[in-house]
């Protein structure tokens, strides 16, 4: 197994989200000039779950989506609560973790959909049903059945019963 560097990227803020000091690395690769805390980080309700957990255990760890050179890129962030001259402070160490992250939510639209239509499979599906039960949600579900596709994918083979398959996901997808 080879081995798996990543550049350490660190940053100290005060409560307000100003940031007092970064290293040459969270300057070169977040931006080069000013940003604050809630600039920085894409969703608000991650930036209260960050102070929300300083606030009660000092520390927050976890992988956030931050604006980076105009982009939006994965950090691994682990960020705690520190008192330096009587001022308290936020320490971020992050790390970049954009390509392992896209990789995870490919893997995971991968085992919730049929590789051949793009359509939900069973446990792609189930969450989805869950989701919907979850937020109260109201939804229908149609069940089709092609008639004579046995017939297709042994006169004409599987390749053109896949073409089949992907052509009617195809037309419902564009209705529904």
């Amino acid at each position: 197994m080879g081995l798996v560097c990543s550049i350490i990227m660190i940053a100290s803020c005060y409560l307000d989200g100003t940031f007092s000091s970064a290293n040459q690395p969270f300057k070169e690769d977040i931006v080069s000039e000013e940003i604050s805390l809630d600039e920085l980080i894409v969703l608000s309700s991650k930036l209260t779950q960050i102070y929300s957990s300083l606030e009660s255990k000092v520390k927050f760890s976890g992988d956030v989506l931050c604006r980076s050179q105009g982009m939006e890129v994965w950090y691994h962030l682990d960020a705690t609560l520190s008192s330096q001259d009587g001022n308290k402070k936020i320490l971020i160490h992050q790390y970049n973790i954009h390509h392992r992250k896209l990789q995870e939510r490919a893997l995971e639209k991968d085992s919730h959909t049929d590789l051949l239509t793009g359509l939900l499979n069973r446990r792609g599906l189930f969450d989805r049903l869950q989701t919907y039960r979850d937020e109260k949600k109201h939804f229908a579900i149609f069940y089709l059945d092609l008639d004579g596709f046995k017939m297709i994918n042994d006169s004409f083979g599987h390749a053109c019963g896949d073409q089949v398959l992907k052509s009617v996901s195809a037309r419902l997808s564009a209705h529904f």
